[in-house]
């Protein structure tokens, strides 16, 4: 029998976690609580999500952390504003050269371009204000989300992620174009606004074209009603929604957010990435111990959702005091055992044993990105106009004339002039001088060396090419020294 080909599958996904600054901090000593990317890292890896949007990030500015699958991206207001609303997304460190960031984002609406082997593909995340806010605010998240789409070429495919806070209803006659058989409960308002845009740029809602398990069609539930609904959405256009194969949410995540990650699977992408390998930071590396207390956590939630009564919320409770008081005390024996060793390493001079513990202490640091502005303060987003703004600032740069102060330069202290170092080493020198080179080390000048061992490295750097030399240090030194060749100019290492 023939084998079928399978089609790749990409797996996307929304999720609005309610904060990502938990645990990040810039000040390590302040650190208690578990990171909540690390956490929605694990959770991502465990369900092979490859790409998720993310809502009410809180983070300022724009930025990027990167954990040990996943990358997170952020887009929220500035520094001086309060800290609210802001989206980003999680993307798998293996497909990172295949995503392209659009710089014209906003704390509701950010948007890359993912490479595929049908071509681009323009993803949006969004993140829409609340039934209860103004007009005005409702019109300018709908206007932007409008002329982003209008921006995208029909011929390219786009899709549309993240927490309308908005219901589309059941009404498949009304709508029959933008949604589908299965939806749940009444249009409300904003849903009325999602669907007027639906049908302008012929897109359709992916959840509710799908019969899957009624809990499986909600995300979110109401605080006082207690009532499930659809807010979690994915659209895509309609004549892409043949490659939607599933869309459903799943209530095991857990990332302590009242909001389910949703995610959908299309099948006509096919992506290309690289392996990236990263260290572990104290998170993964108490993994053993925190994973047990991270699914009871997640089982504990599932139990609520799915029988919200008094005791199981006790449980819940209890579960995420139990997570939180373990993190604390994994993170504390760590930061011990992580100083100790930094510690050792510095007193038998391990210079590099010492640097890496002072990385992996570090941890993942968050990488802030700015826009590219004009002279007059405006964000550029055409790739030809910042190429120009890139050859007006050098041209300027290096168009302007610097002044050179004779009596500045007078006044620094003139080193003496170490002739010594232009003398020829004797054998014995050289042998001592191989004898003293630091392991993993090539030839070069260290400011820690003596002139003795400087001036015989420049000797066997200079000489390279000088068949005594060479048959000098291949006599005497492999194998019992450790030397390396490296290359056919002659250098070596330890």
């Amino acid at each position: 029998m023939k084998k079928k080909n399978r089609s790749s599958t990409l797996k996307l996904g929304t999720w609005n976690v309610r904060t990502l600054q938990t645990g990040l901090n810039e000040n390590l000593p302040d650190i208690e609580d578990v990171r909540k990317s690390a956490i929605i890292n694990d959770e991502l890896s465990r369900l092979k999500v490859d790409i998720v949007a993310l809502q009410e990030t809180r983070l300022a500015d724009s930025g990027s952390i990167k954990e040990k699958d996943y990358s997170f991206f952020w887009q929220g207001k500035t520094e001086s504003e309060v800290r609210e609303h802001g989206v980003g997304f999680a993307v798998k460190n293996t497909l990172l050269n295949t995503v392209e960031l659009k710089c014209n984002g906003s704390e509701r609406l950010l948007s890359l371009r993912l490479k595929t082997s049908i071509g681009y593909v323009t993803l949006i995340y969004v993140y829409a204000p609340t039934l209860s806010s103004t007009p005005e605010a409702k019109d300018m998240f709908y206007d932007n989300l409008s002329s982003a789409l209008s921006e995208i070429p029909t011929t390219e495919q786009v899709i549309i992620l993240g927490d309308l806070n908005a219901l589309v209803g059941s009404d498949n006659s009304s709508w029959d174009s933008c949604i589908g058989r299965f939806g749940v409960g009444k249009v409300n308002e904003n849903g009325q606004r999602l669907l007027e845009v639906c049908s302008l740029h012929s897109l359709c809602v992916t959840n509710t074209y799908f019969k899957t398990k009624p809990q499986h069609r909600v995300s979110g539930r109401h605080p006082r009603s207690k009532h499930w609904h659809q807010l979690d959405l994915i659209m895509v256009r309609q004549k892409c929604l043949k490659f939607v194969k599933l869309t459903r949410s799943y209530h095991s995540a857990d990332c302590d957010t009242d909001h389910s990650l949703v995610c959908f699977h299309h099948t006509s992408l096919e992506i290309f990435g690289r392996k990236i390998t990263k260290q572990n930071d104290w998170f993964d590396s108490k993994a053993v111990i925190l994973a047990p207390v991270i699914k009871a956590k997640r089982d504990a939630l599932a139990t609520y959702k799915a029988k919200p009564t008094q005791r199981n919320l006790l449980n819940l409770k209890e579960a995420r005091a139990n997570a939180q008081r373990t993190a604390r005390i994994c993170a504390n024996e760590y930061w011990v055992e992580l100083s100790e060793n930094i510690q050792l390493a510095a007193q038998v001079g391990n210079i590099r044993g010492m640097y890496e513990g002072i990385k992996k202490a570090l941890g993942p640091s968050q990488n802030k990105t700015a826009p590219l502005k004009s002279t007059t303060g405006e964000i550029i987003t055409d790739k030809g106009q910042q190429m120009h703004r890139w050859v007006e600032h050098y041209s300027e740069l290096y168009a302007t004339t610097s002044s050179v102060s004779y009596s500045a330069l007078k006044a620094i202290i003139q080193l003496p002039t170490m002739n010594e170092l232009d003398e020829t080493p004797t054998l014995s020198e050289l042998n001592k001088a191989i004898d003293n080179i630091a392991a993993r080390k090539a030839p070069g000048c260290d400011e820690s060396q003596d002139p003795l061992q400087i001036r015989a490295e420049k000797f066997v750097s200079g000489q390279k090419n000088d068949p005594n030399l060479i048959k000098f240090i291949d006599s005497k030194a492999p194998p019992r020294r450790g030397l390396i060749k490296i290359g056919e100019d002659g250098a070596y290492v330890r």
